[in-house]
């Protein structure tokens, strides 16, 4: 049923709407520390720099940045779990 703003709205059970505002805010985080990165760490600038040459776009650059600070993320929490753990 379509109600009067002309659209048909669906609303998420809130479990699954937790966890969807849980992946945004990660999504979030991790685009405001690629862009951090870009403007003040001179290593990142350099890679953008490098990539850049390459024919990357600045949105491409961005994207493979994010992949890096989440993989380099992973790392960290999995190697505090272990510290934890031990």
């Amino acid at each position: 049923m379509v109600g009067e703003g002309g659209f048909d709205s669906h609303a998420l059970p809130p479990a699954i709407s937790y966890w969807v505002s849980l992946i945004r805010s990660a999504k979030s985080s991790l685009h405001m520390i690629a862009v951090v990165r870009l403007r003040y760490c001179s290593r990142t600038r350099a890679y953008a720099e490098r990539r850049r040459s390459e024919g990357l776009s600045n949105k491409e650059i961005i994207r493979c940045l994010k992949r890096y600070i989440a993989r380099q993320l992973y790392r960290e929490l999995r190697a505090d779990l272990a510290a934890l753990s031990t």
